[in-house]
């Protein structure tokens, strides 16, 4: 083989969508950053909503089931069925709880297996880690994951957690499988992430407002964040009502006007025409 052939053969970290063992050095930058960058939609796959406090630095509850106020009756209910779906949804709740307890160790598994033995070692090092571990805390591991792989000759940089999560705030978009509200709830996540933070650096609501009408999916938004950005005064000064405007595009298909947000993917685009508010059919740029 020759030295040309050789240098093009990719090392495994650098192939796209394989996750980098996490390095320690002491005193000298880590691959951290690309290291959370590519663990992250790993976790996702595997884990679903435990995965989530990588983002919002908190976990995932589910919404419990909310009883009626009045307890069903053989008067109330005489078949029996909405004492059976209260029942049902309980039990569906009580997996899900399940579930994400017994995935916790299970992702703890998954990040150490992604740690190079330097970096577990130092890990291991912080005096919470037995805790940690027995009370299989995988949130607590991935703060003192980044705690450890951001400090340099012994001192941790107090700054790093507002940037890390200004980061989160200003590079957070709408994901394709999600819909506004949903959107609407990550982005409110990372605002609080920001205040928890640095209160002082906590973006104001008119600013959370701009931030989500220009983070919606170009694909299904397109119309509206031209128009925005054409005319700022078409910005809402706040996030109800963003989110409200943004449920108001709708797309012609075929001879039915359907909502952008409802809109499905079908061969790598949305299909359809987006109108404008006079009715006008407007031809969507492809980026």
């Amino acid at each position: 083989m020759n030295n040309d052939a050789s240098s093009q053969i990719k090392k495994p970290d650098d192939i796209p969508g394989t996750v980098p063992l996490l390095q320690y050095r002491a005193n000298a930058d880590s691959n951290l950053s690309k290291w959370i960058e590519a663990i992250q939609p790993f976790l996702e796959s595997l884990f679903g909503h435990l995965a989530s406090f990588i983002a919002t630095d908190k976990y995932y509850e589910p919404k419990a089931p909310k009883p009626p106020a009045i307890p069903w009756t053989n008067t109330t209910d005489p078949g029996y069925i909405n004492r059976t779906i209260e029942k049902a949804n309980a039990t569906e709740y009580a997996k899900e709880l399940a579930k994400i307890e017994a995935d916790k160790p299970k992702m703890w598994g998954e990040i150490e297996k992604h740690m190079s033995a330097e970096s577990k070692a130092q890990v291991k090092l912080n005096a919470d880690y037995s805790k940690l571990k027995r009370d299989h805390d995988v949130l607590g591991l991935w703060r003192l994951i980044k705690q450890v792989h951001r400090t340099q000759a012994g001192k941790l940089n107090v700054a790093d957690a507002s940037l890390d999560a200004l980061t989160n705030y200003y590079t957070i978009k709408q994901k394709e499988t999600e819909n506004i509200v949903q959107f609407k709830d990550r982005l409110l996540a990372a605002v609080e992430r920001v205040k928890t933070a640095d209160p002082t650096k906590a973006p104001p609501e008119e600013e959370q407002a701009r931030k989500f009408t220009k983070s919606l999916d170009p694909r299904k938004f397109n119309r509206l964040i031209l128009e925005c950005e054409q005319n700022e005064a078409k910005y809402e000064k706040t996030l109800a009502g963003a989110l409200q405007q943004a449920s108001l595009e709708k797309r012609l298909e075929g001879h039915t006007l359907v909502p952008c947000d409802q809109m499905i993917k079908t061969g790598g685009h949305f299909a359809g025409a987006t109108l404008s508010e006079s009715g006008e059919t407007i031809k969507l740029s492809r980026r």
